[in-house]
């Protein structure tokens, strides 16, 4: 599948002595050097991991000194492994596109969404959620310190609907008190 990786990297000779150092118990070594370029592996016809001098002498960056490339049969299914590429990327541009407009109207609406993976007992709090606590993006949350955000006399109420929800996997509905991280009273649904 994997035909050979190209590191970008702006001394041939010290990366040449580092790959074969770090994969000579696999038999590796330089198999083609061509200057700027040079496949450290096992042989002709295996995977290879390229070194290379980027060709504008510029900062090694994807498509310049880091690449990867596919091994195929022929040149159509090179144009369908292309096309399928570019497909998946302008699907990832619309969900991209959508998670912003989606973002967008959280902040507007101040609605936030979790989910909590049952397998791991992950929280994952959208950012409205974050600045609807006053909780900085990205810091760590899990379950127990989600409901210690409630008020104490809440705290019941929280924990029944979610373990209602995990018995039925029916949606679950409820209005509580959270103290916000500045220590602020917010009425949340």
């Amino acid at each position: 599948m994997i035909g050979y990786t190209t590191i970008g990297v702006t001394d041939m000779d010290k990366a040449k002595a580092f790959y074969t150092g770090l994969f000579a118990d696999q038999g590796a070594k330089v198999v083609i050097d061509v200057g700027r370029i040079a496949f450290i592996g096992t042989g002709r016809g295996t995977p290879m991991l390229a070194v290379c001098e980027p060709w504008d002498k510029e900062a090694p960056a994807p498509g310049n000194g880091n690449m990867i490339a596919f091994t195929v049969e022929s040149k159509a299914e090179a144009d369908a492994l292309h096309a399928k590429a570019l497909e998946l990327a302008r699907a990832n541009a619309s969900l991209a596109k959508l998670n912003h407009l989606f973002k967008q109207a959280d902040a507007a609406a101040q609605i936030g969404s979790w989910r909590v993976d049952l397998k791991t007992d992950e929280l994952q709090w959208s950012d409205q959620v974050f600045a609807i606590h006053g909780v900085p993006l990205g810091t760590p949350v899990d379950v127990e310190t989600a409901i210690n955000y409630y008020e104490p006399d809440d705290r019941a109420l929280v924990q029944d609907a979610l373990d209602r929800v995990l018995e039925s996997g029916e949606p679950i509905s409820f209005e509580a008190t959270i103290k916000r991280e500045a220590g602020q009273l917010r009425r949340i649904r």
